[in-house]
């Protein structure tokens, strides 16, 4: 509880168009394509964001950059959602909860604390999956590029993942 209550102590504080908090995995160094099973093992769980190569904070603009435990929502993304009603309307999961910070700003929270969910026990974090398909106009497409330093096809972010690995992964709420 702490965490939520820092969490939207600062977000009271501050002007934002969209933020998050929840589970994340950062690496210091590039997994080697060798480690497949560890990526493999990753990628099980759909609530710990794998994200941070992919996209520097400045180019994020106004999208919303995923879905996680707690999901900050402002302008424009909220009104062109329709507003804090419509959201919250549009949320059915009975762990959602859809909290007012203001006029402008909600935090949309799925559940009383964060979870990594595991494909391999079918535990597909349904509250997730829900609000990731209500903002799917708004979110972050995922940008690969094509280009490569060797005569192997491109790996992609830290993980290393294959083309076809970054787009399920990018996608693992919404397919």
């Amino acid at each position: 509880m702490r965490v939520r209550d820092l969490a939207l102590d600062m977000a009271s504080r501050l002007r934002f168009a969209s933020g998050h908090v929840g589970l994340a995995l950062h690496f210091y160094w590039m997994l080697r394509t060798e480690d497949e099973r560890l990526r493999t093992e990753l990628a099980r769980y759909p609530g710990i964001d794998l994200r941070t190569a992919w996209l520097p904070p400045t180019r994020l603009g106004v999208r919303v950059d995923g879905v996680h435990w707690l999901n900050f929502l402002a302008q424009p993304v909220l009104g062109q959602l329709g507003g804090t009603a419509v959201l919250r309307s549009r949320l059915h999961a009975p762990e959602t909860t859809v909290h007012e910070l203001d006029e402008e700003r909600v935090v949309v929270s799925l559940g009383e604390r964060p979870e990594a969910g595991d494909l391999s026990t079918r535990q597909t974090l349904p509250a997730y999956r829900e609000l990731a398909r209500v903002l799917e106009p708004w979110l972050e497409p995922l940008r690969l590029s094509e280009q490569t330093r060797s005569d192997k096809p491109p790996r992609y972010s830290d993980m290393r993942f294959t083309k076809d690995e970054a787009q399920r992964w990018w996608r693992r709420f919404l397919d």
